[in-house]
C-alpha cells in the first residue's frame, strides 16, 4: 500500500456502537487481517498499524507501541503447538 501517512487499524470499543456488538470486531487479529484483505496492507504493515501507529495517533509511541527496552508492555508468551481460536 503506497501511502504518504502512517495507517492506525484498531478495533471499535466504543459502547452501543454496532462494532461493539459485534464478536468479529472484538478481535485485533481478526482486523489485522481484514486490513490486509481489505486495505491491502501486508503482514508487517498491519502489525505496525495496529500497535506502534497506534499509539503515536494517541500520542505515546515513547511509551508504548513496540517491544523496546524501556516501554509498557502487557503480553503473554504461550507455549503451543499452534495458535487457534473459536468464534
Amino acid at each position: 500500500m503506497q501511502v504518504k501517512k502512517p495507517v492506525k487499524v484498531t478495533k471499535d470499543r466504543r459502547n452501543g456502537s454496532f462494532a461493539s456488538n459485534c464478536l468479529l470486531c472484538m478481535s485485533q487479529p481478526i482486523v489485522m487481517h481484514l486490513a490486509c484483505i481489505l486495505l491491502r496492507l501486508s503482514m508487517p504493515e498491519a502489525l505496525v498499524a495496529a500497535t506502534l501507529n497506534a499509539a503515536a495517533s494517541l500520542g505515546k509511541s515513547d511509551t508504548q507501541g513496540s517491544l523496546e527496552i524501556g516501554k509498557l508492555a502487557d503480553m503473554v508468551v504461550i507455549d503451543a503447538p499452534r495458535y487457534s481460536w473459536n468464534i
